[in-house]
């Protein structure tokens, strides 16, 4: 799901580095390792050290919503190997200013904020407003 024409061409580029890979998307990522889902079933993955340091040299990260080439290693755990090109991120500014990924190649955002008047602070309309239009505006990953 999601596996639009424009992705499915930008997948298509990278199948000269992984010809026997497998596409799939993220699901979850965590420090250590990520859950992707192949159009059938979910799986643990984690990613190699040479696509963590390529990322990391972009200054990018590995995204809800990312597509990936992925391949069993002989003992038969997954990794990922290489990240398609995102059409589209959304993400915030970390503590050292730079750009984090939260969710790439998504087409609709859901803000859902406590209404005013609760113990939730920045209930106001004017964050609403600052929220929503962080979440439209999008980047080159």
């Amino acid at each position: 799901m999601g596996l639009t024409p424009a992705l499915a061409q930008r997948a298509a580029g990278l199948e000269g580095i992984l010809p026997d890979g497998t596409l799939v998307r993220v699901t979850e990522v965590h420090r250590e390792s990520v859950r992707v889902h192949d159009g059938h079933a979910d799986h643990a993955a984690r990613v190699l050290p040479r696509l963590a340091r390529g990322l990391a040299g972009e200054d990018a990260t590995l995204a809800v919503g990312d597509w990936t080439l992925a391949r069993r290693d002989a003992h038969g755990a997954l990794w990922l190997h290489a990240r398609v090109p995102p059409l589209s991120c959304i993400g915030r500014r970390d503590d050292h200013g730079r750009r984090q990924a939260l969710v790439c190649n998504v087409d609709v955002a859901l803000l859902v904020m406590g209404s005013m008047g609760t113990s939730i602070p920045g209930g106001s309309s004017a964050t609403l407003h600052s929220s929503t239009a962080t979440a439209s505006c999008r980047w080159s990953c």
